[in-house]
């Protein structure tokens, strides 16, 4: 009798539980839908409504879809869906907790300016959640070669005539598919630049203090390998409205400028999770 009625105990504990089990899709959006998924497709997740098991057949993009969690306690994890910029998720006591990586620091080993070559710096800092927009502020030193004739020697020597560059301005992504890894960008800035160089247009050969302030475009292209590695190509093209030597204002002249960086995402401490799970 015992043991019909552990049998009993069992097939009830095993009805009941195969009668509400159910599986949960989650979106990006925080929605849960209880379903019962028929099939996963590259493009697309095929499901029933929990509650209307003989009703129709729905489907939803997958890319709108973060996870699901099936009624055996398993989990697709769809990770890709996860790469707007700067995001990252985390499982912490059994709750997802995704969160932004709304700064980067970035170093540049190749920066190319009107005035020639060098290095540089850059901090940009997301301003809304869905990595639309954000600030950008690059910082780079080039150096100008000139060869000028020493009088005293008669030989000549060469200057390298150096510029910092300071160009903050508000970068606009133009592609959000969460699917690419591989962002456009077009950012306005404002460039402030000091430091020395040779006016050729009244003939000084003598090294000048410079000064140089205007406004570029520059077009890039962001990669984001990972949920903290960041690299990137920007060109910009812009012109002077101040351009002085030596405290004397000299002719408007055109502004360029190139670089390949690469640099690190993070996120702030206080950073408020935009899903829960």
């Amino acid at each position: 009798m015992k043991f019909k009625g552990s049998l009993l105990t069992l097939l009830c504990v095993f009805l009941f539980s195969t009668l509400f089990a159910q599986d949960k899709i989650f979106k990006k959006n925080g929605e849960v839908i209880d379903a019962k998924v028929k099939s996963v497709t590259p493009e697309m997740i095929t499901f029933k409504k929990f509650d209307n098991p003989d009703g129709p057949d729905y489907s939803i993009p997958k890319q709108d879809v973060v996870k699901i969690k099936y009624q055996n306690g398993s989990e697709d994890i769809f990770e890709e869906n996860n790469d707007r910029i700067g995001v990252t998720s985390s499982n912490i006591n059994n709750r997802t907790k995704t969160a932004i990586n709304n700064n980067i620091v970035s170093f540049a080993p190749i920066e190319f300016s009107d005035n020639g070559y060098g290095v540089g710096l850059s901090f940009e800092r997301l301003l809304d959640k869905t990595g639309w927009v954000s600030l950008f502020v690059p910082a780079y030193l080039t150096f100008s070669s000139r060869s000028i004739k020493n009088f005293n020697t008669g030989q000549y020597d060469i200057h390298h005539s150096p510029m910092f560059y300071l160009a903050p301005g508000i970068k606009i992504y133009t592609n959000l598919n969460s699917t690419r890894k591989a962002k456009y960008s077009i950012c306005p800035s404002l460039v402030f630049a000091t430091g020395s160089g040779y006016n050729s247009d009244n003939g000084d050969v003598a090294e000048q203090s410079r000064t140089q302030m205007g406004a570029m475009v520059s077009f890039g292209w962001n990669y984001f390998p990972s949920n903290h590695l960041y690299m990137g190509f920007d060109l910009g093209l812009g012109a002077t409205y101040t351009n002085s030597y030596g405290g004397q204002t000299a002719g408007t002249t055109g502004l360029s400028h190139a670089s390949l960086r690469v640099g690190y995402r993070y996120h702030d401490r206080n950073n408020v999770p935009v899903n829960k799970f």
